[in-house]
């Protein structure tokens, strides 16, 4: 009898331990654990849901991303951390730690118009901090969109600026992104340009000279 009821007691030990390595495995996996996402060429999926992520334009970034990893996946051979981007809906949109955005959605941004800019900041363009130096709306807003979107072309100088700037433009269809431009003095000239738009250059002057007068 004795025995009995030290099996029952030590069987019941047992049990108790395997339910708490179990509630404590789903605890630290619940605080912890990641997506984990498969690469495929250019697009990042999530089996579990479905979602296929796609690499937005390198000039459209995240303005905060979240502090923990979101998911993690194995891009051109290296495992990445991939991260929600606060305002915007992680199963459409993902970031890198170096500031890529991910998108699973219909839409595309080609053009500054397309992003349809509610907003617009001069900031600084040296350091890993951009801090905005002006904020830009209304009318001249409508300038600089216009001037970046229908500019003629400018033949882009050679020499280095004597300041450069970034355009950071954000808008209320997309909350959470950034579309940016760098904008670079010459003189009394100021160019709007964009390495990953096919190098465009417009001459920005006009639309800009007034805000980069007394920086």
């Amino acid at each position: 009898m004795q025995n009995k009821h030290l099996w029952k007691k030590t069987a019941r030990t047992v049990l108790l331990s395997a339910l708490v390595c179990v509630m404590l495995g789903t605890t630290v996996c619940l605080g912890g654990c990641k997506r984990k996402l498969d690469s495929s060429g250019m697009s990042i999926i999530d089996r579990k849901s479905g979602a296929s992520y796609r690499y937005m334009p390198a000039y459209i970034g995240p303005a905060e991303r979240s502090k923990k990893a979101y998911a993690s996946a194995t891009i051109s051979g290296a495992k990445q951390d991939l991260y929600t981007i606060r305002g915007l809906d992680a199963s459409e949109w993902l970031c890198t730690e170096w500031g890529d955005v991910l998108y699973s959605g219909s839409d595309r941004i080609l053009t500054i118009t397309d992003f349809e800019p509610s907003k617009a900041y001069i900031c600084n363009a040296e350091g890993t901090v951009n801090i905005a130096l002006v904020e830009i709306s209304g009318a001249d807003l409508d300038a600089i969109v216009k001037c970046w979107a229908d500019g003629e072309a400018a033949e882009y100088p050679l020499s280095e600026p004597s300041n450069a700037y970034l355009v950071r433009f954000e808008s209320e269809k997309y909350p959470g992104l950034y579309y940016t431009v760098s904008a670079l003095e010459y003189g009394s000239t100021v160019y709007l340009y964009s390495k990953y738009e096919d190098a465009r250059c417009v001459d920005g002057t006009a639309a800009l000279e007034k805000f980069l007068a007394d920086e």
